[in-house]
């Protein structure tokens, strides 16, 4: 856990690792989370599109796009 008061070096997971991360880095995790940013984002903008062709500007759909 980090905290930001605390002195001396920072320390990772239970073993107490000085560093971060050992080895390469697998990518798969990122990918997957910018995917589903993508998506969300996407679908956030059609529900804006299709609540204003509808005349629902009051609608949550069109107000949380803003």
């Amino acid at each position: 856990m980090f905290n930001p008061y605390g002195a001396g070096a920072k320390v990772y997971g239970l073993s107490g690792r000085p560093h971060p991360t050992a080895g390469p880095v697998d990518k798969t995790g990122y990918r997957k989370r910018d995917m589903e940013y993508q998506r969300r984002k996407r679908n956030a903008m059609l529900r804006r599109m299709k609540a204003k062709q509808q005349k629902r500007y009051m609608s949550s759909d069109y107000l949380k796009g803003k």
